[in-house]
């Protein structure tokens, strides 16, 4: 079977979600830098902006370069990121590690997706996208449903000393980025339609596009909201389950299970499509998750009522 740039971009996609640091990213903060939430959220605000920031100039080396160039630059920016994150205990150094990671984040953002595209384009496979990518998503998900396990049991093993094994977390996962930057670098750049126009005037018309287009703006509104809601549990879930006596190093065990359970979903969305229709899988992927957020207050009020007067 010949080795083509579909297969590397699976590898490099499972390299590049080798995410050790993920399940144990709170304990990090709060044992090894010794940091507040407030810092915590502060830090992550600035990497959000930069993201914003930087999506569309960022895309210039894509469209100009190739996307190969631009998915390799990502995962290197990627990895001197949580490198730096690895190697300091300066809170305020972590500012320019941040801004590094969102560059990464950028130039991957849609190109990695364009790079598969494209190459099935040259292969006569173009209608064959949706399978080919939605490999493409597995591959990551086996990476991070390995790797968080494999973290959060480092960072509790007898290898290192904790908290210090905490921050070698983030170099292991640097290290698979590195591997993911190598693995972009031997593929073969295909044929790709460049864009002629300003790349600023692409990104404003493109805003302009989705402010008059009703349905499309609903969509997006929707998709952001429920999007900044739900992640609040990727930072929440790890004090939430000390706070009930689960120890560091099955962490990563909670967290594939939320993997597992959304790659399912995603698997069969079909099947749940052809069952409940779109609009109510849409309905439901915001009312139920409000639900198990109203059930988590609840909970703990009980808990807590039960501590005082039982």
């Amino acid at each position: 079977m010949e080795f083509n740039n579909i297969h590397k971009s699976y590898i490099a996609r499972f390299l590049r979600d080798l995410s050790f640091f993920g399940a144990v990213s709170i304990p990090y903060f709060l044992d090894w830098l010794q940091v507040n939430y407030t810092q915590i959220f502060l830090l992550e605000a600035w990497f959000i902006l930069w993201i914003v920031l930087l999506e569309i100039p960022t895309g210039v080396v894509a469209d100009k370069y190739g996307r190969k160039v631009s998915v390799a630059l990502g995962a290197l920016f990627f990895a001197i990121d949580l490198l730096i994150f690895g190697t300091t205990k300066n809170y305020y150094i972590l500012y320019l590690a941040e801004f590094l990671g969102a560059i990464g984040f950028a130039f991957i953002s849609g190109a990695d997706k364009a790079l598969i595209y494209d190459s099935l384009i040259e292969m006569k496979k173009k209608d064959e996208g949706n399978y080919y990518l939605s490999r493409y998503e597995a591959a990551g998900t086996l990476g991070i449903l390995i790797s968080l396990p494999l973290g959060s049991l480092i960072a509790k093993s007898n290898i290192i000393t904790y908290p210090k094994s905490l921050a070698f977390t983030f170099i292991l996962s640097s290290i698979s980025l590195m591997l993911a930057f190598f693995f972009y670098l031997s593929i073969k750049e295909p044929k790709r339609y460049k864009p002629t126009e300003n790349f600023v005037k692409l990104g404003v018309d493109g805003l302009k596009y989705l402010n008059k287009h009703k349905i499309l703006r609903a969509f997006a509104i929707n998709s952001t909201l429920i999007s900044a809601v739900t992640f609040f549990m990727f930072w929440f879930y790890q004090p939430l389950a000390g706070s009930i006596g689960i120890d560091v190093a099955y962490y990563g065990f909670v967290g594939a299970g939320f993997n597992l359970f959304a790659m399912l979903l995603v698997l069969n969305v079909k099947k749940l499509e052809d069952s409940f229709g779109m609009k109510n899988i849409l309905f439901y992927s915001a009312f139920i998750p409000s639900l198990l957020f109203i059930g988590l207050v609840i909970s703990k009020i009980f808990i807590l009522y039960y501590l005082v007067f039982c």
